[in-house]
């Protein structure tokens, strides 16, 4: 649809100024609110429908850039061959500022827009009146929230579309042979040349390569095992040799640069094999969470070592997902520093998923301490509602919570940790972030300053919006890149000697079907990640019915297979 929405948008820099309070006047919230219930209803559009004319009949080439993410060959990207609907549609804000928004018939729209004052007042106020309060509100926030999470991320590239799938299939994958063979399911085994799984035990984290054409991906997995959860806690920051003549006022994540160091000596001699037997143009360091983070450094670490491995032309890039914040450095930097900061920014992509706390840590406690309280409260509710009867529930909650225990035991953790939470707000981004709202299904794009300005915490949100959305904090953050991988969606499960697949009957009855031209939903299954407090990370998941909405188990002792509702048991995994 032609029309640009204010959520999120640009924020404004210099000496601009721009609110991220709630809009006070009921003019304002009404507006807003009649903008939000418009984005969150779907609205039918025939197939032959024809593309509706921007508001100018030759709009303006945006300026170019030399990112290798430029935002608006993204844009581009984003839309072309997406769609028959596709506007361009420009105006000005308050402050005369370009905005150009794109609106497709995907499920998410990519914005890079300017917008200050009143543009970016209403901008909060939609974003506030999206949130839920007590009773209807809230439950609807929360029914829309559960149905949106689920929703897929249109890439805006082949790049970013092949990033997502390996990282996705990186955190199911424990055999190297199965990773293969996804991951050539998923990209065509003719383009795919390597697709290696690589298996380095609980004590270090496990990565992928991956070259399709003239693309090569490395990617690590996201925090699964304890020694990995302890790496995301080695908060101090670090100089490294391997990029320290290139600069020396980047330090980096202590833990993080120490794995990066590791896998730079085991696998560099093999990575540079490979670019050299495949004629590699494109090296790309990718992942997810604590993967994202260590693809991060590794972007660096190989600009450091550009000249001494003989790497020429090659392209480096990042592409990241929910990555925490693992560069520091000091405000008063030289012109080599910026240099260099400038060119990871243009070279990197960190996607993240609203209100995700990992990509706020460590340099954002404003927004983390709050949000964990909530995320440390709602993972014990949940844990609680799933155990004993309903006295016990209570009882078990107020041991445990009630009296306020909860506010104690976090005041006391920021008495005492002060000092060492005020030095931690060096740490920054220094790519650039690609934000995704579940609402609106706007993409917008900012930088550091500007990711600094979202807020977290109910002081400040009247209208309780971070009160409803605090029970999915932990769900934002598996959000990406899950939902923008390949593979990620409702498949059919073929057996490849027969050619029948297992489907549901009407009557909810599993069998085998050999109706595999056919499209009914009986026939298609949804692989579902079973989150790390659940269960350990051993590979498995559970298969959910796209007729049904259960999952696969097995009956008296796994003599048969049927459908039933997740109850976390045994013979739901698979």
């Amino acid at each position: 649809r032609p029309h640009a929405h204010p959520l999120w948008s640009r924020r404004p820099m210099g000496n601009e100024t721009s609110s991220c309070e709630p809009a006070a006047t009921e003019e304002a919230w009404s507006t807003a609110k009649a903008e939000a219930e418009e984005f969150l209803t779907e609205v039918p559009c025939p197939e032959d429908l024809e593309p509706a004319r921007a508001p100018h009949a030759d709009p303006p080439e945006p300026p170019q850039e030399t990112s290798l993410f430029p935002a608006a060959s993204l844009i581009r990207k984003a839309t072309l061959g997406v769609s028959k609907t596709l506007d361009v549609v420009q105006s000005a804000s308050s402050a005369g500022k370009e905005v150009i928004a794109v609106a497709t018939r995907t499920p998410y729209n990519y914005v890079r827009s300017t917008a200050s004052g009143a543009a970016a007042t209403a901008g909060a106020a939609a974003f506030a009146a999206w949130g839920g309060t007590s009773g209807a509100r809230d439950r609807s926030i929360k029914q829309s929230l559960r149905d949106r999470l689920s929703v897929p991320v249109s890439p805006p590239d082949e790049l970013h579309d092949l990033c997502a799938t390996v990282c996705h299939e990186l955190n199911f994958h424990e055999d190297p042979a199965t990773f293969r063979a996804a991951v050539v399911q998923a990209c065509g085994q003719d383009s795919v040349k390597v697709a290696s799984l690589v298996n380095q035990g609980n004590l270090h984290s496990r990565l992928a390569l991956v070259i399709k054409d003239r693309i090569a991906i490395v990617a690590w997995r996201g925090s699964k095992t304890p020694v990995e959860w302890v790496t995301d806690s080695g908060f101090s920051p670090s100089l490294c040799h391997l990029w320290l003549h290139l600069c020396d006022q980047i330090q980096v994540h202590g833990a993080i640069m120490a794995v990066i160091e590791h896998d730079f000596y085991v696998h560099r001699d093999k990575l540079l094999a490979k670019l050299t037997e495949f004629g590699v143009e494109q090296l790309v360091f990718s992942g997810h969470s604590l993967g994202g983070a260590l693809a991060q450094v590794a972007h660096l670490a190989m600009m450091g070592q550009r000249d001494t491995l003989n790497l020429g032309n090659l392209q480096i890039q990042t592409v990241a997902f929910a990555a925490p914040m693992v560069f520091y450095a000091a405000d008063d930097i030289s012109d080599i520093t910026s240099n260099v900061l400038e060119k990871l920014f243009e070279g990197s992509v960190n996607w993240i998923y609203h209100t995700d706390v990992a990509p706020r840590m460590p340099g954002h406690p404003e927004f983390w301490m709050p949000a964990m309280k909530d995320l440390v409260a709602n993972l014990a509710r949940r844990k609680i509602a799933d155990s004993g009867n309903r006295f016990g529930k209570a009882v078990t909650w107020k041991l445990l919570f009630g009296d306020g225990r909860l506010d104690l035991l976090f005041e006391a953790f920021e008495k005492h940790t002060k000092a060492t939470v005020a030095a931690l707000k060096g740490y920054r981004h220094t790519s650039q972030l690609f934000v995704v709202c579940p609402y609106s299904g706007m993409v917008t794009q900012m930088d550091h300053s500007e990711f600094l300005k979202l807020r977290y915490g109910k002081a400040e949100d009247a209208q309780g919006t971070m009160l409803a959305e605090s029970e999915f904090l932990a769900d934002f953050h598996s959000c990406l890149p899950r939902n923008m991988a390949r593979t990620y969606g409702f498949f059919r499960l073929k057996h490849l000697d027969s050619g029948s697949c297992i489907a549901v009957s009407s009557a909810g009855e599993v069998g085998l079907a050999s109706n595999w031209g056919q499209n009914r939903d009986g026939l298609f299954w949804k692989r579902v990640r079973v989150p790390w407090y659940v269960r350990p990370p051993d590979g498995t998941f559970k298969l959910e019915s796209k007729a049904f909405g259960k999952v696969l188990t097995t009956q008296s002792e796994g003599d048969f297979v049927d459908i039933c509702d997740d109850t976390d048991s045994d013979e739901q995994y698979w």
